[in-house]
């Protein structure tokens, strides 16, 4: 066959192989990462995180999925922990790192959160997209002092393994939504708006 060689005979006989073979999920781990400089401390323990829920749709973990050419399978893309805690834990780290959480039953005000879209996909292209609505309230009174919605999108070109016969999804596209995550929740609590209204 003209243009062929032993390189695509390989992978043409591996994505074969691939395609008769079922994965499991891939595992994406999310922690908060700070993606920027140091936050600059503002000393207002005051803050403490509410209610988070998951308003997505899909399974608690369910991420999107990583596909490929020439054949290889759909693999699911699942986040560790589950994508409400992830969210959960990584807001109140940022949090912390701005000396604004505060003390267990000594918060001003309860920080809300309600995840729109937090998603990957792997395919020809990487993509990640983190969309969450954020609401501080009086403690107490669920009175609304702020709200806003924050969003996120990373992309890049997609590897292929030889070594795996597919798509190697883990290092690149769980850091991309590692940092669409973070991202999101640093503009959510470093805009003015945001820290003014912790300050009233």
């Amino acid at each position: 066959m003209a243009g062929s060689g032993p390189s695509s005979v390989l992978l043409l006989s591996l994505a074969m192989l691939a395609g008769c073979t079922p994965l499991g999920p891939v595992d994406v781990p999310l922690t908060y990462e700070p993606t920027g400089a140091a936050p600059v401390p503002l000393a207002m323990p005051v803050v403490a995180v509410g209610l988070v829920s998951d308003e997505r749709g899909p399974a608690p973990d369910e991420l999107g999925v990583a596909t490929g050419d020439l054949g290889f399978p759909t693999r699911p893309l699942a986040s560790e922990p589950p994508v409400a805690r992830a969210v959960r834990e990584a807001l109140t780290a940022a949090l912390m790192a701005r000396e604004l959480l505060a003390p267990p039953g000594h918060q001003r005000f309860d920080l809300a959160v309600r995840i729109v879209r937090l998603e990957a996909a792997e395919g020809r292209r990487q993509r990640t997209d983190a969309d969450f609505v954020i609401t501080l309230m009086r403690h107490g009174s669920e009175r609304i002092i702020y709200t806003d919605e924050v969003r996120a999108i990373g992309g890049g070109r997609s590897p292929v393994s030889l070594d795996t016969a597919g798509y190697v999804p883990l290092a690149s596209v769980a850091e991309l939504t590692r940092r669409a995550m973070s991202l999101a929740i640093e503009q959510a609590v470093d805009k003015p708006g945001f820290q003014a209204a912790v300050h009233g």
